[in-house]
């Protein structure tokens, strides 16, 4: 991959609203991680991410960016 590219993953409970970053990649580097969340990247294919809160409902999104 990439080596300047950087990853977050951000979640909300309601949409419209403000998106809160979960988790952040930079480069070659692993995933940095707020507590509760896990991800998991084999390093092809999906990526998944797990959440310990018990939230009714949940939307993600990837935000990538390039400096």
């Amino acid at each position: 991959g990439a080596t300047d590219i950087t990853y977050r993953i951000e979640a909300t409970s309601v949409l419209g609203t403000t998106w809160s970053n979960i988790a952040t990649k930079a480069g070659a580097g692993n995933w940095a991680t707020t507590p509760g969340v896990t991800v998991t990247d084999p390093g092809t294919g999906p990526v998944s991410v797990v959440e310990t809160n018990n939230f009714t409902s949940r939307y993600y999104r990837l935000h990538v960016s390039h400096p």
